[in-house]
């Protein structure tokens, strides 16, 4: 059987950055001033990022090509 191992990491408001051995996904990814003070501009390319729905604070177009490389996948 084979280990996985998990993090979670709460990036403001309602995202997450969940890091499964070398998978990053990232969970309704939103990038606001006070989270950009948080959390640094640099976050791991994603692998999934998953968007639960459209308002502006669950589908930031432009945090989400901040982390979109080729191949991610994105589910919405």
């Amino acid at each position: 059987m084979k280990r996985v191992s998990i993090t979670i990491r709460w990036l403001g408001h309602a995202s997450f950055q969940i890091r499964a051995d070398e998978m990053i996904i990232y969970l309704d990814l939103y990038r606001s001033k006070q989270l950009r003070e948080r959390v640094p501009d640099d976050l791991d390319p994603a692998s999934i990022i998953l968007v639960t729905h459209s308002h502006n604070d669950h589908c930031f177009p432009q945090a989400i090509d901040e982390v979109r490389k080729e191949g991610t996948k994105v589910i919405a």
